[in-house]
């Protein structure tokens, strides 16, 4: 089940609100997913935030938006956290049973025009009230891979974002055609996340070229930074196990960041088939430089009925 919710709007369409089952990322820190890798596509904290569910996951939520001119909204959102609906047969689980703690995003979202084309801007912040464990510290504040104890249990994590998306020219005139750039940045609480912040930067052309005037270009790049406290871990480890070769089995690698490169071409079949090759190249995959870097070649289709 991944959407089951109903909608209203009042006061003359100011105040709408939404109820029922749903995910985070389909309101909040919501961007498109012309990308395959999934550092360019679709909400972001979801891919780095364990509390905050993308699609296909959806959770009891209620969700309030607030128009506060044509080009200006607020909204906040309240989701339950419940990790038993992860599991494999609870894909239409309605009761609230497992349920850990809820998630609360509020984002203001401005859509102006700059030049008479097309942006959008957000900017928000989450607080998850459920329990999560420290990335480093036991539960008498020491390093607990050294100690054995248990990690230390947080009573809440914490995050903000960043998304802009702006079209910057036409093509001869034409607004359905031109280059479009879009941003997207993530922090995350040091004290529970792996990956503590990210950025990413897109270029899209549409329309190219005029024997196809739908197609489209785009490149993105990604840096994806991994908590220094998980760094710290590694050292820790490394140092009391008196290693310092990669190659020896008691090694534990050392983390740190991850950057991303997708290059694709968006071929326009019909108007409901966009079929989509791309070049992904991944430089220290997981945030080891010990490991090679990856050239991936992709193929994406995306259809629309």
């Amino acid at each position: 089940l991944t959407q089951f919710w109903i909608q209203h709007q009042m006061f003359d369409n100011k105040l709408d609100v939404k109820l029922g089952y749903f995910g985070e990322g389909e309101d909040f820190n919501t961007f498109p997913c012309d990308f395959q890798n999934l550092s360019f596509c679709g909400s972001q904290v979801g891919n780095y935030v364990n509390t905050w569910y993308n699609w296909p996951v959806a959770q009891a939520a209620i969700r309030v938006k607030y128009n506060i001119t044509p080009e200006l909204y607020a909204q906040i959102g309240a989701y339950n956290q419940n990790p038993s609906q992860l599991e494999h047969g609870n894909g239409f689980k309605l009761s609230g049973s497992g349920t850990k703690g809820t998630v609360i995003p509020v984002e203001l979202v401005w859509s102006p025009k700059v030049n008479n084309l097309p942006g959008e801007y957000r900017v928000g912040f989450y607080k998850s009230a459920a329990d999560a464990p420290d990335v480093r510290e036991d539960v008498n504040g020491n390093d607990a891979v050294l100690s054995g104890a248990d990690f230390r249990t947080r009573s809440s994590k914490k995050g903000y974002w960043f998304v802009a998306q702006q079209q910057l020219t036409t093509h001869n005139g034409d607004a359905s055609r031109g280059l479009n750039i879009a941003a997207n940045a993530t922090f995350h609480d040091k004290e529970t996340n792996l990956v503590d912040n990210y950025q990413s930067l897109m270029l899209v052309y549409k329309g190219p070229f005029d024997a196809r005037p739908k197609d489209d270009v785009g490149i993105g790049v990604a840096r994806l930074h991994v908590n220094d406290d998980v760094k710290k871990n590694s050292q820790l480890l490394n140092a009391a196990n008196g290693v310092s070769d990669y190659d020896n089995p008691l090694y534990t690698p050392i983390r740190e960041t991850e950057y991303n490169v997708e290059l694709n071409y968006g071929f326009h079949v019909t108007n409901w088939l966009t079929v989509r090759p791309n070049l992904q190249y991944v430089v220290q995959p997981g945030g080891v430089d010990k490991v090679d870097n990856a050239l991936v070649a992709g193929l994406k289709i995306q259809s629309t009925f």
